[in-house]
Formats: structure tokens, C-alpha cells, sequence
């Protein structure tokens, strides 16, 4: 099942489904990873504190009060939080948790829901197939219970395509299944007994897992039905849903576990920003920043028009099939556009600041020139140092709140992440749904040495779940003609164009820069000589005494008002990197300028799905290459 749309649908006229302010792509969603025991005692007492923990914990997130604008808290979201639930489907507390995706309980089923199943290996292997039992579908009750949750899922994906061939590689494939559920959820529900079962694949394993890559743990404490020897004597606990942060899981810690209703909990979910882990950074910018989006949404007066425009223009083309066009427009345009324009409202106030700081900074250092040199006596004009002294300030006070960087950041996810909507709308038209889904979210999700979440950019988790739900379309053979001659119009060229002019843009700007630094140096050192010539020779250029002394006052403000320009000048051009991005566009210029002349020959979808492929690599690539690059660049002060 796919998230439920947080507004009604307007029509525009044209006969479009357009949605108030936001698309659901956009919707702010927790990731709720599953993993318990196959043999509860009480699976409906289960249920009931599954439920109870989950409205918790989304009412804890929800009020939070989010950092979504540049220099301030606001209040708590008004977005209501959605949830996707990741779950294997095993018998006992995986089917449990899942089942709350289909939960009449008002206070989850009003929110948006999804649920997305991992498999460890074949689905006919896990669930059975022609009567016969699976792995985990032991009797023809459990493949119902089976199949009635696969049906309410948004995908079912095996993680390995084939049967295992022993023991040891099935235990293997369920340890695969567990680290995947982990490494795909912001919180992690373990219906759980608390003992140490020793297995590698067992409940215990993917709780210790999650607890050291700093996953919180919502510990449901269960009763199995025959519970083995175990290696850790289970605990006395009451039946409440607690929480586990720590990093191993030592019985004293187990004591210790918050109680999920306690403010303790709020605290240890939220927390704050000096106290926060990074995968809870990780979740709240997350949040935020959709939260942003959203509102952003909602208030621009621009969204909605772009938005018909650009469904406009995808309706308008001469060479595409309407139908599968438009169903493709509408399920990214909203988001994409969204997500462009705040990129766009961000990157001109970093210009902004930018122009501003360095313009400051120069005009400091003129008018402390000025009133030093001219009035050094004092009276009025010392008023000037005065002046000089609240820039200085205003400067200071943009570096310490790292304003700049704020702004870059913001701008730079959101350029990143509309880029890869946009690629993404045509990419769909070209990759079968039957594909892993994979492959375009691993582009967003960028690989360090280092193996905190911190590593992965907020907005991965947002490529992958748009990607998954992009309409299924059932393209043949006698397609591609339409499909070619589409993806080159309104694709290739446009792309093509875009970077023509943006190369050209990058290029002349950095001549120009280039040209008034040049100039103003040599002005500075035309100055500079000729204040030499004055204080050495003045009787050679004919100068009287009595106009000496104020020609190299003058003189001498022009030298380091001079320099400081071209200083300021050399500052914003280095920072700007106009001849980085001259680069960076010409290459992809030609790149797609290469590939464009191969697909046209396309007969087949096999093939252009291969040359496709090449401008996936190229495309997807290049947004992650420039994200990485602009996240890497340092602002540093002008000053």
C-alpha cells in the first residue's frame, strides 16, 4: 500500500489532480524496523503494546519542536507523522508489529501508513509454494496471515534470489535480513523475552546490532510459549513497553531500560542538541527538513503555479504517449518542484550573504582608512570608526552563527534532492518495476570510512521511498520509438541545454571577476607608486606643498581601499568556483552529447534500457559527486 495523501485533491482546470501545497512523496515518515520471536505467548497482549508504543513514540516525535528555519525553533510540526514499518513477515512478532499498518486504532489509522517487506531469500522458499509449507509459513493459517500482510505491503524484495543450500547459509541469510531491517529503520520494536538466546540470527542479535550502530530500541517485553535454556536468565520486568539506548545489552542495562511513558523516554528520543546521538540527528533533520518542505508548500505562492506548468508542458509533448507521461508527472512533479524551489529561495540568500559579507568586510576596512588617515584628530568623521565597529560586529555575528553554512547546506541538500526527483521521472519511464529498487537510492546514499548514520545524507531515506512508489508501467517493444524520441526532447536536450548555459553562465562570470581583480590590482599598484613618487619627488610632478599632504591622505585611503575590494573580490570568486563549474558542465555537456547520439539508434527496450543505463551512471553520478563536493567545501571567514 502506498502513503495515504494529507490533502484533498484541487482541480486546476485542466483536469489535473494537484494536491494543496505538498506532495505525499514529501510526507514526513518514521522508519519502524520489526524483529521478535516466532512463538509469543500472547500475541494479542503483543499487539496491544505495540500499539501503545508506537502512539507514543510518534506523539513524542511529533512534538517535538524541530530546527526547521535558519536561525530558530518553531513551534511543534504541524504536519501530521506518518510510519513505514520494516518487516520480514516471520510468524510471531514480526507479523505482530506489521499488522499495524492495517490497524483500526484511530490514532494510528489516521496517519500516513506503509509497510515494506525484506525477505532473506526466494519468496516461494520463505512462504511455501503448491501446498507446501515454507520456511516460515508452517502451516496453511500462517501463508493466509502471510499473504493478507503482503498484500497491504508497498514491495516484497528478497535479498538474496536464491534457496539456501545449508544451515549455516540460512542462518547466514536471516543474520543478512536482520542488518538490513536495522540499517533501513530510525527505531527499532523488539518484542522481546531478554534473554541472550546466543544465535547469530536470533532476536537478541539484531537488538545488540541495532543498539551498536546507535538505533534506540523499544524493548516490548514478551512471553514465549517454551522458552529454551537460555545464556542469560530472562529478567523480572513488568509488562511495559521500555526503551534501550545503550550499547551492549548487560542485564544491569536491561534493569535500567526507560519506561516508554516516562518524560525520561521524551527526553532519550528527542534529547537535547548536545546530548543527541547521531541516528536520532539523523531522524529529527530528517523530519525537519520534509517538515520544512511541507510548510514551504503550503505558503509559497508559486508552488502551485509551477506545478501546473510543468504538468502543462509534460502533457504538451508531441511525442509521448499522454497517458504514461502524465501518470509519471504526477506522482514526482509536486515533489520535485517543491524541492527545486526551496533550493532556489536558499541559494539566493546565500548569494546574498555572500555579496554582503564580503562587501562589509571591505567597506570596513574603507571607512576605518578613511576616518585614520583624513580625520586623525578626531571630530565628526571619527563617527566613521563607529560605523566600522557595527560591521565588524554584523560580521561577527554572521560568523558565529554560521549563517552561510546553514544556508549552503540547506541549499545544496535541496539542489540534490530535486535533482534526483527530476532524474528520477525519467529514469522510471526506462526501469522495469520488477528491478531491485536499489539502484537509485544507493546513488543517494554516499559511503565514508566512517559508519555512523551521520555518513548518509538526511534526504536517502526520501530518494528511496519516492522510488519505490513510482508507478508500475508495462513498457514493450512497440514502445520505444514514442519512448526514444521523449527521452531526447524532453530529456537529452534539455539537459544538453541546461548545461550549455550554465557553462556559459560560470564562464563569463569568471572572466569578469577575473578581469575586475586584475584591474583593481594594477589600480592599487598605479596608486601606490604614484603616492611613492609624491612622498619622494613631489617637486618633479609639480605638486605644491599645500596640496601634498591631502593628495596622500587620499592616496593612501585608495591603496587600502583598493586592496581590500580586490581582496573581497578574490574571496567571493574563489568561493563562487565559477571556473570548477565551467568544468563540471562542459565535461557532462559532452558526455550527454556522446550518449545522445547512441540511443537514437535504440530498436529494442533492452537497449534503451542499456544506453539508459549509461546516462544513469552519468546523471545520478554527477548529482552525488557535486552534493559531496559542495558538503566538503569549507566557508571561511572574509575578514
Amino acid at each position: 500500500m502506498t502513503s495515504e495523501r494529507p490533502a484533498d485533491p484541487v482541480g486546476d482546470g485542466n483536469g489535473y489532480g494537484l494536491y494543496r501545497g505538498y506532495s505525499a512523496a514529501l510526507q514526513p515518515l518514521v522508519r519502524v524496523g520489526v524483529t521478535g520471536h516466532r512463538d509469543l505467548a500472547d500475541p494479542q497482549e503483543g499487539c496491544r503494546l505495540a500499539t501503545e508504543a508506537l502512539c507514543r513514540v510518534l506523539n513524542v516525535l511529533e512534538t517535538a519542536a524541530w530546527p526547521v528555519g535558519m536561525s530558530r525553533s518553531t513551534t511543534p510540526s504541524a504536519t501530521t507523522l506518518g510510519y513505514r514499518l520494516v518487516s520480514p513477515l516471520a510468524e510471531g512478532g514480526d507479523r505482530v508489529v506489521a499488522g499495524l499498518v492495517l490497524s483500526p486504532d484511530a490514532r494510528l489509522s489516521s496517519r500516513p501508513r506503509e509497510l515494506v517487506v525484506p525477505l532473506p531469500f526466494q519468496l516461494d522458499y520463505y512462504r511455501g509454494h503448491g501446498g507446501q509449507p515454507g520456511s516460515d509459513c508452517s502451516t496453511p493459517q500462517s501463508q493466509a496471515e502471510f499473504d493478507r500482510l503482503r498484500s497491504a505491503a508497498l514491495w516484497t524484495r528478497p535479498l538474496h534470489l536464491r534457496v539456501p543450500a545449508s544451515q549455516p547459509q540460512r542462518d547466514a541469510w536471516y543474520r543478512d535480513v536482520g542488518k538490513y531491517v536495522v540499517d533501513h529503520c530510525d527505531l527499532l520494536f523488539a518484542l522481546w523475552d531478554g534473554r541472550d538466546s546466543g544465535q547469530q540470527s536470533g532476536t537478541s542479535a539484531v537488538v545488540r546490532y541495532a543498539l551498536q550502530r546507535g538505533i534506540p530500541v523499544v524493548w516490548i517485553p514478551v512471553a514465549r510459549q517454551a522458552p529454551a535454556e537460555p545464556a542469560t536468565a530472562a529478567l523480572d520486568h513488568s509488562a511495559v513497553p521500555r526503551l534501550l539506548t545503550g550499547s551492549v545489552t548487560r542485564a544491569d542495562e536491561l534493569r535500567s531500560a526507560i519506561d516508554l511513558s516516562s518524560p525520561e523516554a521524551h527526553a532519550a528520543l528527542v534529547g537535547r542538541h548536545r546530548d543527541r546521538r547521531p541516528a536520532q540527528e539523523f531522524l529529527l533533520e530528517r523530519l525537519a527538513r520534509l517538515e520544512e518542505l511541507c510548510r514551504y508548500a503550503r505558503s509559497s505562492r508559486h508552488i502551485q503555479r509551477d506545478i501546473t506548468a510543468e504538468m502543462l508542458t509534460a502533457r504538451a509533448s508531441g511525442h509521448a504517449d499522454h497517458d504514461v507521461v502524465h501518470t509519471v508527472a504526477g506522482w514526482i512533479i509536486p515533489a520535485y518542484v517543491t524541492a527545486d524551489g526551496l533550493a532556489k529561495r536558499y541559494q539566493l540568500k546565500l548569494k546574498s550573504l555572500n555579496i554582503g559579507v564580503y562587501g562589509a568586510a571591505a567597506a570596513a576596512v574603507a571607512l576605518g582608512a578613511f576616518a585614520a588617515i583624513m580625520f586623525p584628530y578626531g571630530g565628526s568623521w571619527r563617527l566613521l570608526v563607529v560605523f566600522e565597529a557595527l560591521v565588524l560586529v554584523t560580521l561577527l555575528v554572521v560568523q558565529w552563527q554560521d549563517l552561510r553554512k546553514k544556508c549552503r547546506d540547506r541549499w545544496v541538500a535541496y539542489r540534490a534532492v530535486g535533482e534526483y526527483f527530476r532524474i528520477g521521472r525519467f529514469l522510471s519511464l526506462a526501469t522495469p518495476q520488477a528491478a531491485s529498487g536499489l539502484e537509485f537510492d544507493r546513488f543517494a546514499r554516499l559511503y565514508s570510512w566512517s559508519s555512523e548514520p551521520s555518513s548518509v545524507p538526511w534526504f536517502a531515506p526520501v530518494i528511496g521511498w519516492v522510488w519505490d512508489s513510482r508507478p508500475h508501467l508495462d513498457l514493450h517493444d512497440a514502445n520505444v520509438p514514442w519512448l526514444r524520441d521523449y527521452l531526447i526532447a524532453d530529456w537529452f536536450n534539455g539537459q544538453i541545454s541546461y548545461y550549455e548555459g550554465r557553462r556559459n553562465y560560470h564562464q563569463r562570470w569568471d572572466k569578469r571577476l577575473q578581469r575586475i581583480i586584475g584591474v583593481t590590482l594594477f589600480s592599487t599598484i598605479l596608486v601606490v607608486l604614484l603616492h611613492v613618487l609624491m612622498d619622494y619627488f613631489p617637486l618633479f610632478l609639480g605638486i605644491h606643498h599645500h596640496s601634498r599632504d591631502l593628495l596622500l591622505k587620499c592616496l593612501s585611503v585608495a591603496a587600502i581601499t583598493l586592496t581590500s575590494v580586490a581582496a573581497a573580490f578574490s574571496g567571493y570568486a574563489g568561493q563562487q568556483r565559477h571556473n570548477y563549474h565551467y568544468m563540471r558542465f562542459h565535461r557532462m555537456t559532452e558526455e550527454l552529447r556522446g550518449i545522445k547520439a547512441s540511443i537514437s539508434t535504440a530498436t529494442t527496450m533492452d537497449q534503451l534500457r542499456m544506453h539508459i543505463g549509461e546516462v544513469r551512471r552519468v546523471t545520478l553520478g554527477e548529482a552525488t559527486n557535486w552534493y559531496e563536493g559542495m558538503q566538503e567545501q569549507v566557508i571561511d571567514s572574509p575578514s
